[in-house]
């Protein structure tokens, strides 16, 4: 447990420091920063490493924060408690770290983490177009054709493809 808040908003940070070591001998480092776990009235976010120097490059959670409200501002608070635990020749190298696409998470993570660059995932862009065809009326023809040109899109190795 790294804190407890009760005002003016519920936040519980916990993450083990043995995983931040784990940071340490790794150079090959890509993170995920997601808040789409619903639990009741709570939302947990996730900061998940890929650690590449391992042959089997294993996906370890490393820090979550439960809390009650989406606000760029606890986000803040997290990212700068994850700033203290993370080796600082990780935090001042290029890292990618993808998340679900939330203002709030993305412009947090910009803001702690200047040199990262902060990725969309896949799924969250497809959902979000799935999301927009359906609002301006778009048929389930076109929201299947949308998103196979946007999976092929996504999928392309070189600008000119």
């Amino acid at each position: 447990m790294r804190s407890i808040a009760t005002f003016p908003d519920l936040t519980v940070t916990f993450g083990l420091l043995q995983f931040f070591t784990l940071l340490e001998k790794s150079n090959d480092i890509f993170f995920t920063y997601d808040t789409t776990f619903n639990l009741g009235d709570f939302y947990v976010t996730t900061l998940v490493v890929q650690l590449g120097h391992f042959q089997e490059r294993p996906i370890v959670p490393i820090a979550f924060m439960l809390h009650e409200r989406k606000y760029q501002k606890l986000h803040e608070e997290f990212c700068a408690d994850i700033a203290h635990m993370i080796p600082v020749h990780v935090s001042a190298q290029q890292c990618n770290i993808c998340t679900d696409g939330e203002a709030g998470c993305s412009n947090a993570l910009r803001k702690q983490f200047p040199q990262w660059n902060v990725l969309s995932c896949w799924n969250h862009i497809i959902r979000d177009i799935e999301f927009w065809l359906k609002k301006h009326g778009g048929s389930n023809e076109d929201i299947t054709v949308y998103k196979t040109q946007i999976r092929d899109i996504l999928n392309t190795e070189t600008d000119e493809e």
